[in-house]
């Protein structure tokens, strides 16, 4: 039956399943690399004997088919070949292959194994049969077991070879060969492992292998490897090669060269070994030998059998006036009359028990004469046999050293005695041996004798004060460390209590083992008092210096110190921190209106308001007036110094209540950052202070980072405010004047006076570089008083000349209407110049006015009894209400200009005006409307009701010639 009949048959399953021999069907997955069995017939169960488990997996048919691994290793690939060459060419095999299955009951059958691709609902399927043999085929049975032989045969060498690479790397050993044709080596792992090169990248030659040979070593290294290849002989050598880290490693190289047909070398087999490590413990060892050659002691390695002299030091020799050759062929009771093979029986137990044996004793020099040593012997291993080695010293310097001793104990007597301490020293069990005479009167006895023998518990100190010393001699002798100035509390019977400091340190005898403890002691009861007082002044002293008065945060001096700390820690850590200035704005206001109480009161709110807004290792500190510095370590990146900045700005917002009273504050802060503005600390402090100003600049209540440009800026900005006192003197500061227009009937109803500045380098210079500059540093009251009395000076001129310039606006900063005298100064100037009132209006901002609104509703009803009429400028940009409006004598608004700026094709700038004129008319107010530049713009107001006008579409300002000329010229 064809493939296509049996897959065009509907129930070809049932065929499949009726098919009389073992049959499966098998299919590729996975980009035909993987089989996977589909079914099985009854035939195939039966026949094996497999469950259905058993035989839905190809994975687990193999291993239950061909349990052997080596067997299955191989019919696995001969079978997945044979069904890929059939999905290949879409062609029964032709090939029969036999092969041994073992069935489920463990039997051993053959089969012959035949396949056709076969079209059904799997892809890349195939229908295989397994026909029963009797007899398997020699052929493929000589192969299989061939095909174990070798597989056995690959894993004992593959064994070997893991033997072989684990064998040269404990040894250090690799294995190289060398191909002289084409100059290439192969190198075992080992050998990349000696090298230090990466194996993946590095392919050995002979041409690097000469690049990495020293200098001195090339050419001696190229004349052996010449004399190899020509003499055909087996070649050794040491030598230097340079590593690819820049070490440098002593290798010993063994090559051997292999010969052709004809007798020529044609490769070059060898090993490596690095003995780099064997070469410095051969330094190590010499120069081991030279320090004991010339030490200053005698030493002499003797035979632990002969007691014959093996080694004498230099030293040894020198003493002895021996040479060593006549040493080595003597016995040490030659030289040592006192070891004798007698005495050194005795010693050679005494080491096997201690260790070392210590021995006063007598050496006898070449010319006879002897002198007396101090020798210490002990075991040691020398050229491979046990053997004494002994240390001896002169024992005459020791000899005056005990009759130095001796005059330095009679010394120490008389000190002992007159020393103002309390000095004893005890045995281990705790008994006195002694103390002086202040120790004795402590402990109520008379003479010495009466205190040793005695212990503690003894003496008049009390249980447990006795208790306690014992335990600090315990350990001070267990661990023979000292403990120094420890600090006692005791009380007496009169309850009084006093604080003693003692101090103990481990007595040794001349073995070094520990004997006892010498100790001392004195009452700094009174020391300790007067040590606390000073303390107290000392930081009471630091705190002031370091600390603000009034809020108790750190001041200047310790914001520096602590900015030291924080560059010190940023350049270790390699990380970044913050610099904060934060500025109450018009806080100088607060002062001047309420007094500094209420200052004080809100300074002590803000900072606590800081406080909690600090992480525990940031730094606050007032920097002095209204002005707080800030410095934030706990900073990760630029953005967390910008979410800080703005959490410093709603703080301040938050009301301040004092005495019944409420403020409302804004603040500016300025921010330089660590290292992207400045490494140093002052540096730092500019930076953040340049930005403060840019902050107020801004209009305040907001934020500024420091850039470059705001160092040359606060220069120029302390540049100008000296050149503007210097104006104010040498009266550079001129009066502009700006019409205003009654639009509809083309008529001037006033002018608004404006100054600016004629300086005589830069040229005239416009209110905005230099009014901010005098609203800061107060001169605005000032250049205010200057401007108005100019200006009503030139009204009046023109009024006498009979050219009717209408009203005289004059703008004024609030500081002026908060002087007490400012009224008077109106009222003096008015008279001075006779000027009528009814001539002037005094311009307010509307932001002005709404901060202390009481005050302004006093002072403006005073202007108004003056006969001086006031208007609201720059309206719309303030928080005012009508019911402010009803209560403040105010004549005129004038709609800001930003508002106009769009008219009138911005919709939102539209609404707003028409809404303020008609509130306006609705309080009965005039309006006018400034910064008009468009005839659109005028229209646009004239239409909705507001005639008055000011801008450049009538006119600049202009000085007041020029302004004369134009209003003969235009009206």
């Amino acid at each position: 039956m064809s493939d296509t009949l049996l897959s065009n048959t509907s129930d070809w399953t049932t065929l499949f399943e009726r098919l009389p021999l073992p049959a499966l069907i098998l299919s590729f997955e996975q980009c035909m690399q993987k089989l996977n069995v589909r079914m099985a017939n009854s035939a195939f169960k039966k026949e094996l004997g497999y469950c259905a488990e058993a035989s839905a997996s190809w994975e687990k048919l193999l291993k239950q088919a061909f349990p052997e691994q080596h067997y299955r290793q191989w019919a696995q690939k001969v079978l997945q070949s044979e069904l890929f060459g059939i999905h290949q060419t879409r062609i029964a095999s032709n090939q029969v292959l036999s092969l041994r299955l073992i069935c489920a009951d463990g039997s051993e059958q053959w089969f012959q194994f035949s396949a056709a691709s076969f079209d059904c609902k799997w892809p890349n399927a195939f229908l295989c049969m397994l026909t029963p043999i009797k007899v398997a085929d020699e052929v493929v049975q000589s192969l299989v077991e061939k095909n174990a032989q070798l597989v056995k045969q690959q894993g004992e060498l593959q064994y070997s070879e893991t033997q072989l690479r684990q064998a040269q790397e404990i040894a250090n050993i690799g294995s190289w060969e060398l191909d002289l044709q084409s100059e290439q080596i192969h190198w075992s792992e080992q050998m990349f492992k000696i090298y230090r090169e990466d194996p993946d990248s590095f392919q050995p030659n002979l041409e690097s292998f000469w690049e990495k040979t020293p200098a001195g070593e090339k050419s001696k290294l190229q004349d052996l490897f010449q004399q190899m290849l020509s003499d055909a002989q087996q070649k050794r050598v040491m030598t230097k090669h340079l590593r690819s880290d820049g070490s440098t490693a002593v290798i010993d190289i063994v090559g051997k060269p292999l010969l052709d047909e004809s007798g020529k070398p044609y490769k070059v087999v060898g090993a490596t070994m690095d003995v780099s490590h064997l070469i410095e413990l051969q330094k190590q060892n010499e120069e081991l030998a030279h320090i004991v050659q010339v030490a200053r002691q005698e030493i002499y390695v003797v035979d632990n059998q002969s007691n014959q002299i093996l080694y004498a030091n230099s030293k040894a020799q020198e003493q002895l006036g021996l040479s060593e050759s006549t040493l080595s062929n003597m016995l040490i009771s030659e030289i040592n009359l006192d070891l004798t093979p007698e005495s050194l029986s005795v010693i050679k137990s005494e080491i096997q028990e201690k260790s070392k044996s210590v021995l006063i004793s007598t050496h006898q020099k070449a010319n006879g004469s002897t002198y007396r040593v101090k020798a210490i012997i002990q075991f040691i291993q020398y050229q491979g046999q046990q053997a004494l080695v002994i240390f001896s010293s002169d024992f005459t310097a020791i000899e005056k050293a005990q009759k130095a001793q001796l005059q330095h104990y009679r010394l120490l007597e008389n000190i002992l005695e007159h020393v103002p301490v309390r000095i004893f020293w005890k045995d281990k069990d705790g008994r006195y041996q002694g103390g002086n005479q202040l120790l004795l009167e402590d402990a109520g006895l008379s003479c010495v004798e009466e205190l040793i023998g005695k212990t503690d518990f003894d003496l008049s100190w009390g249980r447990e004060d006795a208790k306690k010393y014992r335990e600090i001699d315990l350990e001070v002798m267990k661990t023979g460390q000292p403990n120094l100035q420890f600090e006692d509390y005791v009380r007496a019977k009169d309850g009084l209590q006093s604080i003693l400091s003692l101090s103990t340190v481990p007595l040794y005898d001349e073995q070094g083992e520990v004997i006892g403890v010498l100790g001392s002691y004195d009452d700094i009861t009174e020391w300790r008092d007067m040590e606390h007082k000073i303390l107290q002044q000392q930081e009471s002293l630091f705190h002031q210096a370091n600390h603000d008065s009034l809020t108790q945060l750190p001041n200047r001096n310790l914001l520096e110190d602590r900015l030291e700390h924080a560059l010190d820690k940023a350049q270790s850590n390699d990380s970044c921190f913050a610099l904060f200035l934060v500025d109450l704005d018009q806080f100088k206001k607060v002062n001047d209106s309420y007094g500094h109480d209420f200052g004080d009161e809100i300074l002590k709110q803000f900072a606590l308001r800081l406080k909690r807004i600090l992480q525990p290792e940031d730094t606050l500190t007032r920097f002095g007036g209204d002005e707080f510095a800030i410095l934030l370590e706990s900073m990760n990146s630029e953005n967390d110094a910008t979410v800080f900045s703005q959490a410093l700005l709603d703080a301040a917002k938050e009301p301040f209540k004092v005495k019944g009273s409420t403020f409302y504050l804004t603040s500016s802060v300025g921010v330089s950052l660590y290292p992207k503005d400045a490494e140093n600390k002052l540096n730092l402090l500019k930076c953040a202070d340049a930005a403060v100003y840019r902050a107020k600049d801004e209009g305040r209540d907001n934020f500024q980072f420091y850039t470059n440009d705001l160092t040359l800026k606060a220069f120029e900005h302390l540049a100008m405010q000296t050149n503007l006192r210097h104006a104010l003197i040498n009266n550079e500061l001129e009066v502009y004047f700006q019409p205003q227009v009654n639009a509809q009937e083309n008529r001037l109803i006033g002018m608004e006076a404006l100054v600016r500045w004629n300086h005589p380098q830069m040229g005239v210079i416009g209110p905005n570089r230099f009014i901010p500059i005098a609203e800061e540093n107060g001169m605005i009251i000032e250049l205010d008083r200057l401007t108005m009395r100019n200006a009503m000076q030139q009204w009046v001129k023109w009024y006498k000349q009979d050219v009717t310039p209408g009203i005289l606006s004059l703008n004024l900063a609030v500081k002026n209407i908060q002087q007490p005298d400012f009224v008077e100064f109106v009222n003096e100037t008015l008279q001075e110049m006779d000027c009528r009132p009814s001539w002037v209006e005094l311009e307010l901002t509307e932001s002005d006015i709404m901060k202390d609104l009481d005050l302004m509703q006093k002072r403006l009803n005073e202007i108004k009894s003056l006969g001086v009429k006031v208007s609201i400028d720059d309206f719309g940009t303030g928080h005012s209400s009508l019911a402010y409006l009803k209560r403040l004598p105010v004549s005129k608004l004038k709609i800001d200009q930003s508002f106009i700026r769009d008219l009138p094709d911005d919709e939102e700038d539209s609404v707003i005006t028409k809404t303020v004129i008609a509130m306006a008319k609705s309080l009965g107010l005039e309006v006018i409307a400034e910064g008009v530049e468009t005839p659109e713009q005028r229209d646009f107001l004239v239409f909705h009701g507001c005639n008055l006008i000011q801008g450049y579409l009538y006119s600049r300002p202009k000085a007041a010639d020029e302004i004369e000329q134009w209003l003969r010229e235009s009206f």
